[in-house]
């Protein structure tokens, strides 16, 4: 059986401010308090930017150090996968 599912739950939606907000509500990750915000902004020649932000704690077993670089990596997965798909 693999890894436990991610599930996340929406916060906070504002279509007119580009923004959304969620929360892992659990998971296998090793994070606990996890709150992230995605706000879009237009920048010049029709191209859009991402801030992708979060707060979170390390899981209890877990450094510091170790939530931050899963957080770090499923971010860059994360970009990687938009940029793939409405270009870079």
């Amino acid at each position: 059986m693999g890894p436990e599912p991610t599930i996340e739950r929406l916060e906070a939606r504002d279509d007119s401010a580009k923004r959304v907000v969620y929360s892992i509500v659990s998971g296998s990750l090793p994070v606990a308090n996890y709150v992230s915000t995605m706000q879009l902004s237009a920048i010049a020649d029709g191209r859009t930017k991402l801030e992708w932000s979060s707060t979170f704690d390390a899981a209890p077993g877990a450094t510091a150090e170790d939530a931050a670089k899963i957080v770090t990596s499923i971010y860059q997965g994360g970009i990687a996968g938009l940029q793939g798909r409405f270009g870079a």
